[in-house]
């Protein structure tokens, strides 16, 4: 009998070892962070046969975006989206990078617990993706911001971060791809990959200088006995905003007038309009004139800041 307690003894002390020892092990595994499958290397392998972005050109016009992800979003969704802005940063060499910011962010990222499916393919939707608001500045449309929507519940979602990748450059202009094994194809698969051409329009992109660009274009003016009227439009095509602008109109090499057009934000243009110039004596029997423009900072073109205009002589 007393053998028989003492086995109960040690079987019930057992018991009580391994379930603590589960207890504990249970709870050690609870604070590990998931395992995130790496996306495949770069394909030089193309995604795109023609247009890459939904507008030409499209860039921030800045380098060093910000981001905010949303309180909402749960661990897993937020190391994916990190995941993402980290394969960029690498990919481009450092030329785009990713920094947090609670204030007036480039990127903003939200997520939402709810299924969505696609009504007419019958997919469900993983992700929403793109810019906020773009504008159009000579050959650049600008963006100025961008938003990522994830959808946690997506049931066939990838252990990857092929969703959050597809979404970010959505954001940096690139629209969906014929090719099914590339990331931006439209519908998400685990084994797609990001291509070299895209990575290649990014650094071609963004190793522009996001200066301004003024030019000076649609100029029309008219001599009348020693005075001189015109009307210049005068526009801002660059990447920044252009400071302290300064018309001078010339001929033969003498300066007849300047002005000060001050700021002009990228895309933005102003209409200069003067009359009764008073145009010097030496200068009295002037056939040309020369529009010039300049700013306080360089410029991506200096060859659109000049215009020289020949005045109709039935027109003096």
């Amino acid at each position: 009998m007393d053998s028989f307690k003492k086995i109960l003894t040690i079987i019930i002390i057992g018991l009580l070892v391994f379930n603590v020892f589960s207890f504990f092990y249970m709870r050690s595994v609870k604070t590990f962070s998931p395992v995130i499958p790496e996306i495949q290397n770069i394909t030089e392998m193309p995604s795109y046969a023609s247009e890459l972005q939904f507008f030409p050109n499209m860039r921030f016009n800045h380098n060093n975006l910000t981001f905010l992800i949303e309180d909402n979003c749960n661990m897993l969704e937020k190391e994916k989206i990190a995941l993402a802005f980290s394969r960029i940063e690498q990919e481009s060499n450092n030329l785009l990078t990713f920094h947090k910011t609670r204030e007036n962010p480039d990127i903003l990222v939200m997520c939402n617990s709810s299924q969505i499916i696609n009504q007419a393919s019958k997919f469900f939707i993983a992700g929403e993706g793109g810019p906020e608001r773009a504008i159009k500045s000579g050959v650049f449309y600008v963006i100025e911001k961008g938003t990522i929507l994830l959808y946690s519940t997506f049931g066939g979602e990838c252990a990857n971060y092929n969703v959050e990748l597809h979404e970010l450059l959505h954001v940096l202009g690139f629209t969906h791809s014929d090719n099914h094994l590339s990331v931006m194809y439209n519908i998400s698969k685990c084994n797609q990959v990001i291509t070299r051409d895209i990575i290649d329009e990014i650094v071609r992109l963004y190793s522009i200088p996001a200066y301004p660009d003024v030019s000076v274009e649609n100029i029309t003016a008219l001599k009348h006995g020693t005075y001189l009227d015109f009307e210049a439009n005068v526009k801002n095509i660059g990447l920044n905003k252009a400071e302290n602008i300064i018309m001078g109109i010339s001929s033969k090499g003498q300066e007849i007038e300047s002005f000060n057009l001050g700021t002009l934000e990228y895309g933005e243009g102003k209409i200069l309009a003067v009359e009764n110039i008073k145009i010097p004596i030496s200068l009295l029997t002037l056939k040309e004139l020369t529009f010039s423009l300049s700013i306080e900072s360089s410029e991506l073109d200096y060859e659109n800041n000049n215009i020289t205009l020949v005045l109709n002589p039935d027109r003096q």
